[in-house]
């Protein structure tokens, strides 16, 4: 491997970009929409991380074919290999089907760049391994304005504040949204392009807050202790203002993963009971005041007296039953790249919008597509399982899960913000972390995937 000090020109060059991606990527919904209003041109500005991609792909692609010892190490890996399977796979389909060609190039890029991504960081680490407190500064620190803002949103701006930022409903992105069309059921989206996406960005910020909580509370650091207690709080509240259902039930099975794997393990038991209890004594609550104004607009989204003619959650049932129609009727090819989720759009056959990432998966490259996508997807979270004595690894899995459950019931993972800061960030903490079944030497690289 090429030492530290001679690390290659192209290699920080992947790094930068990456490192670029993950500060502006929370803000770029927000940036992209206001620069827009001002020049035009949209798209273009919303494909600026696309185009840093490319650039980074392309240094990628020569520092492999230029170091012998990247290309023997890199091909070792099964991530690369299953990642180039589920890429030629959704190809095929897509050259089968011919969906239309606005629809296939962004529903390439949609499936497509998490898996190219995290290989890219995987790169771009084997030169230059980033640090925890680095990694951790560069994770929290957008995430800080974005919950800043949130917090703005909820208790200081007007609700169309954005509209004075090139905002427009059915143009670019909503200035405000609502619960079934009721103004006075706000849900906040910060600087992300809707609250689904900010509810699901919150994840992994939140599983770190709790992470730092837990090493302050070892190295008796009270006033850190805190001040990171104090923006776990201001977290949830802005969870709590998205509105988003599906990013707190997977925020929720996050913390709770992450709880366990840190506890002793004879404590594991009582925890398991507690859990139980909790989320017993919870759902009977839910259930006894299911007809009060907080339970039928909060947590049902559906309350009877107000709202449009079709409720979201019929909306979203509909739409899980179109999807899976579309899958029953093509499952072993779908219909191609874009033919479904928020890429189809641009597709002259009409929106496929199942409410779910991995049904979405199904439509676009079929259930063979499916099972090679998934089977990356487990690969990556068993390396992290592996390492789950490390707190990174540790709260990387709990996030990994609880975005996984959130895309049951949306399109959490197409989401350009989400699944840059995971995936870029998940392929940094795989070569940082020690493995527990390798000894690993320092002229080696330290994680075989």
């Amino acid at each position: 491997m090429i030492k530290k000090s001679t690390q290659p020109l192209a290699a920080k060059l992947i790094y930068l970009i990456l490192l670029t991606i993950l500060i502006l990527i929370a803000f770029q919904g927000f940036l992209t929409t206001w620069i827009a209003s001002a020049t035009g041109g949209l798209l273009i500005w919303r494909a600026w991380k696309e185009f840093l991609l490319l650039i980074a792909f392309i240094a990628g692609l020569w520092l492999l074919l230029s170091d012998p010892l990247l290309r023997k190490y890199f091909f070792k890996q099964k991530i690369v290999w299953i990642s180039a399977a589920y890429a030629a796979w959704l190809l095929f389909a897509t050259i089968i089907e011919k969906p239309s060609f606005g629809a296939v190039s962004a529903g390439l890029i949609i499936q497509l760049r998490l898996l190219l991504a995290f290989l890219l960081a995987y790169i771009a680490s084997y030169y230059m391994p980033v640090s925890r407190s680095h990694l951790k500064k560069i994770l929290l620190l957008p995430a800080v304005v974005v919950i800043g803002f949130g917090l703005l949103q909820m208790f200081v701006l007007p609700y169309d504040f954005l509209s004075h930022f090139g905002y427009v409903k059915n143009v670019t992105i909503p200035p405000f949204f609502t619960i079934d069309e009721q103004l006075n059921r706000l849900r906040i989206a910060s600087t992300l392009r809707g609250p689904n996406p900010l509810g699901v960005y919150l994840i992994l910020p939140g599983m770190l807050l709790l992470s730092t909580a837990a090493e302050y509370v070892n190295r008796r650091s009270v006033r850190r202790f805190i001040y990171t207690v104090a923006s776990f709080v201001a977290l949830s509240v802005v969870l709590y203002g998205s509105h988003s259902r599906g990013a707190w039930i997977g925020f929720v099975a996050a913390a709770t993963i992450y709880l366990y794997l840190s506890i002793a393990r004879k404590f594991k038991p009582i925890f398991l009971v507690i859990t139980l209890v909790v989320l017993s004594f919870g759902s009977l609550g839910a259930y006894h005041f299911r007809h009060t104004q907080f339970v039928e607009n909060v947590i049902v989204h559906d309350d009877p007296d107000e709202g449009g003619l079709v409720s979201s959650n019929k909306g979203h049932l509909d739409s899980l039953k179109d999807g899976l129609k579309d899958v029953q009727h093509k499952p072993l090819l779908g219909c191609g790249a874009g033919c479904a989720g928020p890429a189809s759009v641009h597709n002259t056959n009409g929106v496929k919008i199942s409410e779910n990432y991995f049904i979405q998966t199904a439509q676009e490259s079929g259930l063979i597509g499916l099972g090679v996508l998934l089977a990356s997807f487990i690969l990556v979270g068993w390396i992290l399982l592996k390492n789950s004595n490390d707190p990174l690894s540790r709260l990387f899995l709990a996030s990994f899960i609880g975005i996984n459950i959130a895309s049951l019931l949306a399109h959490a993972w197409a989401d350009d913000t989400i699944a840059y800061v995971w995936w870029i960030s998940a392929a940094l903490v795989i070569n940082m972390i020690k493995p527990t079944t390798l000894k690993t030497k320092q002229t080696k690289p330290q994680q075989v995937l």
